[in-house]
């Protein structure tokens, strides 16, 4: 072949291999854009830390009930269940950043996640607390000692009583959380009361589970029945 066409022949090749080369980068680039959009994660999905519990997604039923035509329940600021000599403050408890679930600051308190249901309403109420820390046993300590039928009170800001009964009690390690029967929507009015349990994990720094006593409610006393006690 000679020297001119060999040169214009190659310079061909040359051009349709980088026009190719071209083409698939954008196919690929197009493609890469899609599938990212495709599998971004659903900015409503709540974390929780595992400290002291609570290690799985919030799902969005544990929402208070805030219809209008429904009165505001009064707050609960006490736990107390006679069987395991357990009488705790309890505080409010929300979100930190990044959507975990804030504990309180102290092992001698409880926390309601106030951004869920009221003790005594309908839903799952939670309320959380440390089984232990480095100065020695926490508030739920003993909660493993509960027992169904268990009476547990949840004494509200108005002196009325939220009594419910202990249903059964439940062990899920922290890595497979069971997030539907722990905060899953029921009809009734329920209790969660959540601690750590298992064997604990010095380099995490946390519990292999979590356990997780189940309540039901079984009446709610009047208001200033506390006081009057």
């Amino acid at each position: 072949m000679p020297p001119g066409k060999k040169n214009f022949f190659y310079f061909n090749v040359f051009a349709l291999t980088a026009l190719t080369a071209l083409f698939i980068f954008k196919s690929w680039l197009l493609l890469h854009e899609g599938l990212l959009s495709s599998q971004a994660p659903d900015p409503k999905s709540l974390t929780v830390s595992s400290q002291p519990a609570v290690t799985a997604l919030i799902p969005q039923a544990l929402a208070a009930n805030t219809s209008s035509d429904k009165p505001i329940s009064p707050d609960p600021v006490m736990l107390k269940v006679p069987a395991i000599k357990l009488s705790a403050p309890i505080v409010k408890t929300g979100l930190e950043t990044g959507g975990a679930l804030h504990v309180p600051g102290s092992p001698e308190q409880t926390g309601w996640y106030s951004l869920g249901t009221i003790p005594g309403d309908i839903g799952p109420a939670v309320i959380t607390g440390h089984l232990d820390s480095a100065q020695g046993p926490g508030v739920l300590f003993n909660l493993k000692k509960i027992k169904p039928g268990d009476e547990i009170d949840v004494v509200r800001d108005d002196g009325s009583i939220a009594v419910f009964s202990a249903e059964k009690l439940a062990r899920y390690p922290q890595d497979n959380f069971n997030t539907q029967a722990v905060y899953g929507p029921i009809n009734t009015a329920g209790l969660r009361i959540i601690t750590c349990s298992g064997i604990y994990n010095k380099a995490a720094k946390h519990y292999s589970d979590d356990l997780v006593v189940f309540g039901s409610l079984k009446q709610i006393q009047a208001a200033g029945t506390y006081q009057a006690k």
